[in-house]
């Protein structure tokens, strides 16, 4: 196979994983919850190339008994989210 028609099979690949329901969901949720962060979250992606993993920081509220705490959680999407 021409090295052209690779590259065109690879690049067809790329752009459905990219199209897939799934990324989209996900990029409007984290653009969402990066522009209108809800109070004692504050969320990250783990590698900048890589919507499916998120760092998770979360602020112990205040008048409980995680008041002043900090939490670090890490979430991983699977490829088919939000159906699975």
């Amino acid at each position: 196979m021409p090295a052209f028609c690779e590259q065109k099979k690879i690049f067809s690949v790329m752009s459905a994983m990219q199209n897939a329901p799934s990324s989209k969901v996900l990029s409007m949720e984290f653009n969402k919850l990066t522009k209108e962060p809800v109070e004692g979250f504050h969320i990250s992606l783990k590698n900048d190339t890589d919507l499916y993993d998120w760092q998770v920081a979360i602020f112990g509220p205040p008048k409980t008994l995680y008041e002043g705490g900090y939490f670090k959680a890490e979430m991983t999407f699977p490829k088919d989210y939000p159906y699975r």
